[in-house]
Order: C-alpha cells, then sequence, then structure tokens
C-alpha cells in the first residue's frame, strides 16, 4: 500500500479538529445565561423577541 500524502492527511486532521473546536465553542456558548436557548426562562426569549419586533418594526 502506497504512502499517504502528507497534504491529505493534514487536511483530514484540521478539518476534524476544526469541527471539534466548533462543537466547544458551542457548548461553552450554551452554557452562558445569555445565549442558553434550551433553557426556557423568560428573559432570554423576551430579549430574542425585542430584537425581531425592533427589526420588524424598522421594515
Amino acid at each position: 500500500m502506497p504512502p499517504r500524502s502528507p497534504v491529505r492527511t493534514n487536511i483530514v486532521i484540521f478539518t476534524v479538529l476544526g469541527f471539534v473546536v466548533a462543537l466547544l465553542v458551542h457548548f461553552v456558548v450554551l452554557s452562558t445565561e445569555r445565549y442558553n436557548w434550551f433553557d426556557n426562562s423568560d428573559s432570554a426569549a423576551s430579549s430574542v423577541m425585542l430584537v425581531f419586533n425592533s427589526l420588524i418594526a424598522l421594515l
């Protein structure tokens, strides 16, 4: 079996590492009080609706 290209190996490694870092960043953001949309707190929903309503008012 011929050896693999170093360029191909680096592309695979950096793609996997980029995906892992992206997941890590998303989980860190979800752990904050402000950006956790899974927790059904009224403050998060009201802030999203406030932004949405202000955008609608601009149109």
